[in-house]
């Protein structure tokens, strides 16, 4: 995205659908701080490249290597 271009917002239905969850369930996640997510007024708003950033990192944290499975020597 070209620096200084103004990116859409999502609101929280199409945001929601394009994660497969259900609305009520980002909300909730937005405001707990667990998704990246702000208020307009009284409404949730999200951007892609914002959700795309934390997508990736969660799917980052997927990856990496369960530190509690590994023996104690």
């Amino acid at each position: 995205m070209n620096q200084g271009a103004f990116e859409p917002l999502l609101n929280p239905a199409t945001a929601a659908d394009l994660l497969g969850i259900h609305e009520k369930s980002l909300t909730r996640m937005a405001r707990e701080g667990k998704i990246p997510g702000f208020r307009v007024g009284k409404h949730w708003r999200f951007r892609v490249s914002t959700i795309d950033e934390w997508l990736q990192g969660q799917i980052q944290l997927d990856r990496q290597p369960d530190q509690s499975a590994e023996t104690i020597q």
